[in-house]
């Protein structure tokens, strides 16, 4: 048995063939099953006439067609995630009906690895964008590819806005890094409380990052000013004079 190979890479909605013929005529019919291993069903797929596709296959070679070449079309699927598959299995074995002589020959599995076409992002976040004095906020910055990664990636905020950095608010860290192994780190935002009654105030926090090199959608936080007011009930009162020393 020959033409079988070993090792197959697809790009993400794309497909690789390969081939597979006998190398000598059978005494009888020679059956070879080759099956998609069950956890990488969800990526890898055998893609079969008329567009069907199934994580089997069945081949069948005989005394007349052993020496042709049949091929066979493998199909990765698409996903959601960013991140190229690898170790993907095609288990390949002898049918226990085939030819008594084809019955012992070990057919080699095959590995497959996937290259993601989905582009890497990066999301800023936080619990509420309308944070009061004297609160404080958690800023998540998050990637959508898969941990593990290569490696760590830093991520570096940038704030702008009509509020004063140290006076309105701290910002304890401009740079977060997020660990190969995680999705998402955090950074702590911290509101000042003052006495002074204020114009809503913001805080537009940007963010870049390297390993990937990727840019956030900036977000908007707008300060909401907890400074007691002293009002009245009326605009205006009336007195009256009484006599007295």
């Amino acid at each position: 048995m020959s033409g079988a190979q070993t090792a197959l890479t697809i790009n993400e909605g794309g497909r690789a063939a390969f081939t597979v013929v006998l190398n000598a005529r059978p005494s009888a019919e020679v059956g070879i099953q080759m099956s998609v291993a069950r956890l990488a069903r969800a990526k890898l797929v055998f893609a079969l006439s008329g567009g069907r596709v199934s994580p089997t296959l069945l081949l069948r070679f005989n005394q007349s067609n052993w020496s042709m070449m049949q091929t066979i079309t493998v199909a990765a699927q698409e996903d959601a995630d960013t991140d190229n598959e690898t170790g993907l299995a095609i288990n390949n074995s002898v049918t226990l009906l085939s030819a008594t002589e084809y019955r012992s020959v070990s057919v080699p599995d095959i590995t497959v690895g996937i290259n993601d076409n989905d582009p890497s992002t990066l999301t800023l976040s936080a619990p509420t964008l309308t944070p009061s004095e004297g609160d404080t906020v958690e800023v998540t910055a998050s990637l959508n590819n898969q941990a593990p990664r290569a490696s760590d990636t830093t991520v570096t905020l940038t704030p702008t806005g009509t509020a004063t950095s140290g006076t309105d608010y701290n910002l304890v860290s401009t740079t977060i890094v997020i660990p190969a192994a995680e999705q998402e780190n955090t950074a702590t935002l911290t509101i000042a409380t003052d006495r002074v009654r204020d114009a809503a105030e913001t805080i537009i926090l940007s963010a870049t990052s390297t390993s990937p090199t990727l840019a956030a959608t900036a977000i908007t936080l707008t300060i909401t000013d907890t400074t007691p007011v002293l009002s009245f009930a009326a605009s205006s009162y009336s007195v009256q004079e009484t006599g007295g020393n």
